[in-house]
């Protein structure tokens, strides 16, 4: 099962709880805004380790610190190429990923000095030469606003989505319980998995992280499962990524922070009882869109089949990790994050310790 807006959602969820300066798109890729790549080139860093090949160096701007590498290659006719790179390490899922976004590279001849081009262009400085130096970065506003805004949205999706995860795992185990004889089996795994995991209901994102292990599990043996069960799986997704949809973000300043909710005007004199002593007349109930209706995830799912009766394992996607963000002499892009939607090869069948569920 393949539902590549619901990964994007998930990931871009996950980048949020990661505050990651970037966002993932359709196309499987991860960008940083220009604006904020200007910044990190102009943020003045530290270098950590000087290698022949690679220079390793930190910036903090504001609250937050980065990471970087630069990359040093040979290239034809006496020039070499020196490669900015920023790295963000992030958890999407159950799996830890580092992801490496392209800032900026200059080509000079091959006897330059590395370290003092790195100082000229990317603002790198020896640690006993930053004395006197802002190195604080606290004037690069774009970066600071961008991290304060995803920080806060993952805060408040935190608690806004706790009702929406709780009924989507609950969904889906159902779904997973009634699909076939592998239910069990995905079951008695999810179980060991949230064992291993030490998983508690009264830790801070429990059924976040039940829902990150449920969605691999269905993700991983989709294969597994006949056309009107993944019909009903991707619907629950579709009902999920609606209910994110529909909540009310609260707006942010300049700074990226939650603006400050203005008081109201003053009370009105004589605040007794209203004329008549009768009950206060209810107003009607507003839709403001500031709570989004959770509920939905607990209807009954009607589903029609996939037209794809037939499953057929012939067809095989092998989707590549990353190597490294080594790069030609030719050219250099941004390193694309490449996401493993799913494997599409059959899973053998297991010896069930048990035939307990959950």
């Amino acid at each position: 099962m393949e539902n590549k807006e619901y990964i994007v959602l998930m990931h871009n969820l996950d980048a949020g709880a990661n505050a990651l300066l970037g966002e993932f798109g359709s196309n499987d890729s991860y960008d940083i805004s220009e604006n904020i790549k200007a910044e990190l080139i102009k943020a003045n860093k530290i270098i950590d380790s000087y290698k022949i090949d690679e220079i390793k160096s930190t910036a903090v701007v504001g609250a937050y610190s980065f990471n970087f590498i630069t990359y040093i290659q040979l290239g034809e006719g006496n020039k070499k190429r020196i490669s900015l790179f920023l790295k963000e390490k992030c958890k999407l899922g159950q799996e830890d990923k580092e992801l490496t976004t392209f800032l900026k590279s200059v080509i000079v001849d091959s006897v330059a000095n590395v370290i003092e081009i790195v100082k000229k262009e990317f603002n790198m400085y020896i640690r006993d030469e930053s004395t006197g130096i802002d190195m604080t970065n606290s004037s690069l506003q774009a970066i600071i606003a961008r991290k304060n805004i995803v920080v806060n949205r993952a805060k408040f999706l935190k608690t806004e989505l706790n009702d929406a995860n709780k009924a989507y795992v609950l969904k889906m185990l159902s779904l997973i319980k009634t699909s076939g004889p592998y239910g069990n089996q995905l079951l008695l795994e999810f179980r060991n998995i949230v064992k291993n995991q030490k998983l508690l209901k009264s830790q801070d994102n429990y059924w976040a992280n039940l829902k990150k292990i449920i969605d691999k599990l269905v993700i991983d043996n989709a294969l597994l499962f006949n056309d009107k069960t993944l019909q009903r799986m991707k619907n629950l997704q579709e009902i999920f990524m609606q209910t994110v949809a529909n909540v009310k973000e609260p707006a942010n300043d300049k700074s990226g922070k939650p603006q400050k909710k203005v008081g109201g005007g003053a009370k009105k004199k004589g605040g007794g009882k209203k004329k008549g002593g009768g009950k206060p007349k209810s107003s009607p109930a507003k839709d403001n869109g500031s709570k989004p209706n959770f509920n939905v995830l607990n209807t009954t799912i009607n589903s029609k089949p996939l037209q794809n009766n037939n499953k057929t394992s012939n067809t095989t996607k092998q989707h590549q990790q990353p190597s490294n963000p080594k790069f030609e002499f030719t050219g250099v892009t941004s390193t694309i994050f490449k996401h493993k939607f799913m494997s599409k090869t059959p899973q053998s069948k297991k010896t069930l310790d048990d035939g307990r569920s959950i």
